[in-house]
């Protein structure tokens, strides 16, 4: 079946807000042989989530969730390294 960016992002869990930052929550998707599209979910706000379960992935999508702010990491040697959730093979 279709997976969702919601049922994406739960399968590994959810997004940590102690390392990752809810309002930067991309999907790459490449469009053709040299177009790539990026969709932005803000999803701080929590109405913003039942649009992430709207949004449907396709085969090969990547989704990205931004590090969290300095300021909100705890200080246990994290790095801004991406988050990736992996590519969605259907």
């Amino acid at each position: 079946g279709r997976l969702s960016l919601q049922d994406a992002l739960a399968e590994v869990g959810g997004v940590q807000t102690t390392s990752a930052d809810t309002k930067q929550i991309y999907v790459i998707r490449g469009v053709g042989t040299d177009t790539i599209d990026v969709f932005h979910l803000d999803a701080h706000a929590s109405f913003m989530l039942a649009m992430a379960d709207r949004f449907q992935l396709r085969q090969r999508d990547i989704v990205y969730v931004d590090a969290a702010p300095l300021a909100t990491r705890k200080n246990n040697g994290e790095t801004d390294v991406v988050v990736v959730v992996g590519s969605i093979a259907t």
